[in-house]
């Protein structure tokens, strides 16, 4: 055969055969780029409340939107997103599914007359989204309002009882080593004298004196100071 003829008949046939190549390694990267943008999609879920705050035996209207997190457009993924209501310590007191269709969905869930007064969290996520950071998980709050429950008493400070003790050292000052007669007022938030019984203790706490009023919250004990430092004074009503 004539090597002309033979170079021209295989650049003929290379040409003929690079379009479907071509075509075909398009095609296999098309696919593999379809597949991985499927398994690395990131979903971001979005719920629309139709107001912050209701009442026990009220219902929860939503509407849900699942979006690519990355473009911010509807995302037909997941099929199905759940809603849930968490207390203060993040527990679930309401639970509920939605279908999505093309990346939205419709709920509601009904509010039982045993939840109490509150702020509560509402968070909605896909079971695609547990295999990544909660962060892309949708979380806001609400108020429930429960008239029919008691407030809650453990929840309030208990008020503290103030009182005024003064002590009045014979000679306006305690001398160290010796014995002296100290006078002593205390009296209430309301200025009134007090009945009580107190003690003064040392840093072991060991009680070196005892006293209490003869009346209106007055009286007199005799106490030796060894040191002036280092001492507690105590009182019970």
């Amino acid at each position: 055969m004539n090597p002309s003829s033979f170079l021209k008949k295989t650049v003929l046939w290379m040409s003929l055969l690079a379009p479907t190549l071509g075509v075909g390694q398009s095609k296999s990267l098309s696919q593999q780029l379809v597949q991985h943008n499927k398994q690395a999609a990131q979903e971001k879920v979005f719920v629309h409340l139709d107001r912050p705050l209701y009442l026990v035996g009220e219902t929860i209207w939503f509407k849900t939107f699942c979006l690519d997190a990355s473009l911010h457009t509807p995302l037909d993924m997941s099929k199905v997103a759940y809603l849930e209501v968490l207390d203060r310590d993040h527990n679930p007191v309401l639970q509920t599914k939605i279908a999505l269709d093309g990346g939205k969905g419709f709920g509601s869930v009904f509010i039982p007359p045993f939840i109490a007064s509150g702020q509560y969290s509402v968070r909605s996520y896909t079971n695609w989204m547990k295999n990544f950071s909660p962060d892309f998980y949708f979380e806001t709050t609400i108020s429930i309002v429960n008239p029919f429950s008691k407030p809650s008493l453990s929840s309030s400070p208990k008020p503290t009882l103030a009182y005024d003790l003064q002590l009045f050292p014979e000679g306006g000052n305690l001398v160290q080593g010796m014995e002296s007669n100290v006078a002593f007022r205390a009296v209430g938030q309301d200025g009134k004298g007090i009945n009580f019984r107190g003690s003064i203790v040392d840093q072991q706490n060991d009680t070196v004196a005892h006293f209490e009023p003869l009346k209106f919250g007055i009286g007199t004990f005799y106490y030796r100071s060894i040191r002036l430092v280092n001492r507690c004074l105590k009182f019970t009503t």
